[in-house]
Formats: C-alpha cells, sequence, structure tokens
C-alpha cells in the first residue's frame, strides 16, 4: 500500500528535487553550491521514496540493476585509488541511477501533480543552460570543449560554472530530449510558440558547443523523429537494414557531403567532418582525434576479446579504451558485463517504457532510448538521465491526459 504523505513531506520533497535537477542541469550550482547540502537532497529523496513505497516493488525495479551499480561502483574505487574514494564511488552511483528509481516511484505512486511539477523544471532549468551556455561560448568559445577535457583542479573551470556553461552531460542529453518535447506539442500541452522557444536555443547550444558526435546524433534524432509515428520492431528493423544498404550505395556522396559541410563549420567541427568523410570514403583518416577514439574502441574491443569470461578487470590482460560506457564495461568484466548492460536496459524498457508501446508516441520514446544507447557506446556515460526521468514521465502525463480525456 502506498503511503500517504503530508503536504509539508511532499513540500520537502519537491525542494529536494529541484536541488537535485538544479545540480544536474545549471552548472552555476556547482559554483555555489555545497557538496554536502547536495548529498542531503539526495538523500531526502531517497529516504522520501523508501519510506512511500511498498520495500517488495522498490525492490523488484532495482534488483536486476544491482550487478551493474555494483560494476561501476568498483570502476569508481579503483580510480580514485583512496578510502574517501569509496565514499564517492557509492555517492556516484547513486546519482547516475536516481532518475531512473525517481521515476518508477513517481509513476508508481501516480504523483501527476509532482511530475509535471519536474518536467517544467527540468525544460526551464534546460532552457536557461542553453541561453547562459551560447553567451558563454561567446566569449569563451572552446570552453564546452575545454571541459570534456577534465578540468577538475583548473580555476578557469570555475568561471565556466559561475557563467552556467554546460559541458558533456548536458550536450549530449539535449538530443535525447527533443523527441519528447515535440511529443509535448503534439500531444497540446506545448503551444507552437512554446516548441519554438524551448527548442532553437537547445539545438543551438548543442551547435556553438563545437561536439561532433552531438551535432551528428542530433541530426539523426530529428531525422529518425519524423518516421517515428506508430512505431513497431519490424518497421525499425526494415529502417536500419535500408539506411545501411543506401549507406552503402551513397558512400561517395555521403563522403563528399561531410567534406563540404566541413568547409562551413569552426575549424575543430570542420577538421572532424572531414576526417570523417576521409574515413567514409577510403577508411582512411589524418586526424588524430579520430584515430585516437577509434584506437580507444578497438583496445576495449580487443581486451574484452582476450578475456571474455572475466574481462581486464580481474585478470589484467589488455587495456581498457576509456572513451565508451558500453565498451569498456565489457572489456573490464566481459559476460558478467554484458549481462548487467543488458539488465538494466531490459528493466528500463519493462518498468517506464514497455506500458507505452501501443500508443502512437512510444516511436518517440524508442528514439530517445535507441539513440541514447548508442551514444554509450562512443562515450563514457550511460546517459540514464534522459530516458529513465525525462522520457517516461513526459509518457506518463501524456498517458494520464488520454485515459482522463483532458486532451
Amino acid at each position: 500500500m502506498v503511503k500517504t504523505q503530508s503536504s509539508q513531506e511532499k513540500l520537502i520533497f519537491k525542494a529536494a528535487c529541484v536541488y537535485y535537477l538544479a545540480d544536474m542541469l545549471l552548472p552555476v550550482s556547482q559554483y555555489y553550491s555545497s557538496v554536502y547540502i547536495n548529498i542531503f537532497a539526495v538523500l531526502v529523496i531517497v529516504y522520501t521514496i523508501l519510506k512511500n513505497i511498498e520495500f517488495n516493488k522498490i525492490t523488484l525495479f532495482v534488483k536486476p540493476i544491482i550487478l551493474i551499480m555494483v560494476l561501476i561502483t568498483i570502476n569508481t574505487i579503483i580510480r580514485e585509488g583512496s578510502s574517501k574514494g569509496t565514499i564517492i564511488a557509492f555517492y556516484s552511483t547513486i546519482l547516475i541511477f536516481l532518475p531512473s528509481i525517481l521515476s518508477f516511484y513517481l509513476i508508481t505512486t501516480n504523483e501527476i501533480k509532482t511530475i509535471k511539477f519536474l518536467i517544467a523544471i527540468i525544460l526551464a532549468f534546460v532552457f536557461i543552460t542553453s541561453i547562459t551556455s551560447i553567451y558563454g561560448l561567446i566569449e569563451y568559445p572552446l570552453a564546452a570543449r575545454d571541459m570534456a577535457t577534465g578540468m577538475k583542479d583548473d580555476p578557469v573551470l570555475q568561471i565556466y560554472y559561475k557563467m552556467n556553461i554546460a559541458g558533456f552531460s548536458i550536450i549530449y542529453m539535449i538530443p535525447i530530449l527533443i523527441p519528447m518535447i515535440y511529443v509535448l506539442f503534439s500531444q497540446k500541452p506545448l503551444k507552437y510558440y512554446q516548441l519554438i522557444i524551448l527548442t532553437i536555443p537547445m539545438l543551438y547550444f548543442v551547435y556553438k558547443s563545437q561536439y561532433t558526435i552531438a551535432i551528428i546524433i542530433t541530426v539523426f534524432i530529428i531525422v529518425g523523429s519524423i518516421f517515428a509515428r506508430k512505431y513497431t520492431f519490424s518497421k525499425f528493423l526494415f529502417g536500419s537494414i535500408f539506411a545501411v544498404i543506401l549507406f552503402f550505395i551513397l558512400q561517395p556522396m555521403i563522403a563528399g557531403l561531410f567534406h563540404q559541410i566541413s568547409a562551413t563549420q569552426s575549424y575543430d567541427v570542420g577538421i572532424r567532418l572531414n576526417a570523417l568523410g576521409d574515413k567514409i570514403m577510403d577508411g582512411s583518416t589524418t586526424s588524430e582525434t579520430i584515430e585516437l577514439r577509434q584506437n580507444a574502441y578497438i583496445n576495449s574491443i580487443e581486451t574484452f576479446f582476450s578475456s571474455p569470461i572475466l574481462g581486464n578487470t580481474l585478470t589484467n590482460t589488455g587495456t581498457i579504451g576509456g572513451h565508451s560506457f558500453i565498451l569498456d564495461m565489457i572489456a573490464g568484466y566481459g559476460i558478467i558485463g554484458i549481462i548487467a548492460i543488458y539488465l538494466m536496459y531490459r528493466q528500463i524498457y519493462r518498468y517506464l517504457y514497455k506500458v507505452h508501446r501501443s500508443y502512437k508516441y512510444f516511436g518517440y520514446m524508442m528514439v530517445s532510448f535507441i539513440f541514447s544507447t548508442i551514444l554509450s557506446i562512443f562515450n563514457t556515460s550511460p546517459n540514464l538521465f534522459a530516458i529513465c526521468l525525462f522520457v517516461p514521465l513526459v509518457a506518463f502525463v501524456i498517458l494520464f491526459n488520454n485515459k482522463n480525456h483532458l486532451i
């Protein structure tokens, strides 16, 4: 039985959620806030969830993802290499999976008012961060790229935070949000002018960030969203096969297009697009950045095959590339890593997506889900915030509105 919260408890919970979202989506909070307040807000959220939902329900959801949580915690402990690192590791793991647990809790307890409130907060925070980041990148054009290189002790990072310039995590999150923002428009909660006002700064920020993969993925997501209506697996499979065949047929034209576009872009984006064009054309490239990424992926793949059962962590065979969440996980833990990743994504789909599969907006959910998974191959983050919190909460609101004939 779901317990009833007092108005005061709900207010404290909402405040903690807002603070948590600010910490995730407003870089300026990293400048002014304290890590202890952040931890307190997360503890309030976790305590509220445990207090107000049946224990067997939450364990039913969490149990299959405990394996991946343990592996990520071990990775962080090894990386930090200290007793203090153990505490950081547990907290970091909680932060990664809190979106999925929070989403499950809100949906299970039917907290529709809180859900609508948090969706509005997420959109507001991402919009604000996009605007401030655009202005920040005018003064510091490479700020977003610099933030991806590990500026932990660099005083310039605090300048970027103070200006609320976002980096890696938010830039790659924005494309995943776009399909469901469109769903909010198509299902009426958002007006046309609101859709434009929200999305233009977000998309322009991704462009200004000079993250080549993020720009390319954004284009693919927009194209994918055009075909997302009335999604079926067979439709997705046929479309994927058709796209691959078309790619090989039009390979020279696609490579030429990359070369032409590269001439119109900034130096950093242009050199990468040109290198990708070379790679598509004949498999070679002179770009050191592209080569380093490719070698990192190959290292992880080769390490997995050198020890597919136990992985690198237990056998110390080969090296882990360090550039891919999924490839690094299977390189580090072999088949155990594959099982952990499978259980995580299966659980997310089963509890947060599957109930919507017969509705027209489900295709847009899957566009976000699929491309988030693809990004987890190319980047070091599992990108769970968007697909575990924003996407399911928006879908739940649309489902709730439809069932109650509100739209």
